[in-house]
């Protein structure tokens, strides 16, 4: 039967002859079967973001289906309402990259999300969208 946790988790794997990536992180173009590019990558980012600052999956469901629905129809719960000591920034980065369709997903990572790395003192108030993710 296997390791309990190990089963549980095999739920949210990508089933075999389906699309390429784990369920709970795909973008919605990824979901839909539509080309993808590096936003594609950031709307997951943004979900992995939301999990890790939350504690709670972006989009919670029991079977893909479910999971589907939510990234093409729902927005998840803000994580400030999650975590009301997450600053507003943090929040506003993890919806800024992960908006459902791609032309309103900023094209690289927003100057916000370094507050990830870099901690909110040392990010100016008036920080702009840089091309963090240029390379990528």
């Amino acid at each position: 039967m296997g390791d309990p946790a190990t089963v549980s988790l095999e739920k949210f794997l990508t089933s075999p002859g389906s699309a390429v990536g784990t369920v709970a992180y795909m973008s919605p173009e990824q979901v839909r079967g539509e080309k993808l590019d590096r936003r594609s990558d950031l709307f997951s980012f943004g979900v992995v973001l939301y999990e890790m600052a939350t504690g709670h999956m972006a989009f919670p469901g029991n079977t893909s289906g479910v999971i589907f629905d939510g990234i093409l129809n729902r927005a998840p719960i803000p994580a400030v309402r999650l975590r009301t000591d997450l600053p507003p920034r943090l929040d506003l980065c993890s919806v800024k990259v992960r908006a459902t369709t791609v032309g309103a997903r900023d094209n690289n990572i927003c100057a916000g999300c370094t507050v990830v790395v870099a901690g909110p003192s040392r990010i100016p108030s008036n920080a702009r969208c840089t091309p963090m993710l240029a390379q990528f």
